[in-house]
């Protein structure tokens, strides 16, 4: 019992399976035909995500904050920078400058956050974290443990050390691949004849 009530579901009516079904559905997805492309990774992969970002939404919906926000808000927190531009912001958490932007733009509606021009470049804008936002960080400091909690359920120590491993690795491989696009392309950019072309 004490499991359970430290687990998402014991916290949210609206996720209310407390335990796992070991292999719901599993079997089957196993053993569909993907053209030869084996489990269908990438699927699982994006469903988990999108749960995840939905559990803690509902989790976190009571301070006032969503999952993105609750990211800006912790990276505000924990860099080393008190006042990183939004472009440094939008580098470090890799989010688009007008999706930071945004998610900006509420938190600072909420008071969470101000935006300052930069001292020696008017054009930059500075973000800071004020004090309601990191009461409201505080408040939400223990949903993400909560959600990964019940992410982890019916997974022993061992397994759950090997799923993170897992993902870390996956995500090492995928960041690796963005690297090289991205490299590609500025050596496209910088290719005799490209801007011509252009």
């Amino acid at each position: 019992m004490a499991k359970e009530s430290n687990s998402l579901a014991a916290h949210s009516s609206i996720l209310p399976r407390r335990t796992p079904v070991p292999n719901a559905g599993l079997d089957e997805l196993l053993e569909e035909d993907f053209d030869g492309f084996g489990i269908p990774l990438g699927r699982l992969l994006h469903d988990a995500a999108r749960l995840r970002r939905y559990a803690f939404d509902v989790l976190s919906a009571p301070n006032g904050l969503t999952r993105a926000q609750y990211s800006v808000l912790a990276f505000l927190k924990r860099t080393n920078n008190p006042g990183p531009t939004q472009t440094e912001m939008a580098n470090a958490l890799q989010l688009g400058k007008v999706t930071l932007g945004v998610t900006l733009e509420r938190l600072e509606d909420k008071a969470f956050v101000i935006r300052k021009p930069a001292a020696n470049d008017g054009r930059l804008k500075i973000v800071f974290l004020t004090q309601k936002g990191r009461e409201a960080l505080e408040s939400a400091s223990q949903v993400p443990s909560r959600v990964d909690q019940q992410m982890m359920l019916g997974l022993e120590p061992d397994e759950q050390r090997l799923v993170t491993r897992a993902l870390a690795i996956i995500r090492d491989n995928l960041l690796t691949l963005h690297n090289e696009q991205k490299q590609l392309e500025r050596q496209l950019d910088m290719a005799p004849g490209r801007k011509e072309a252009a």
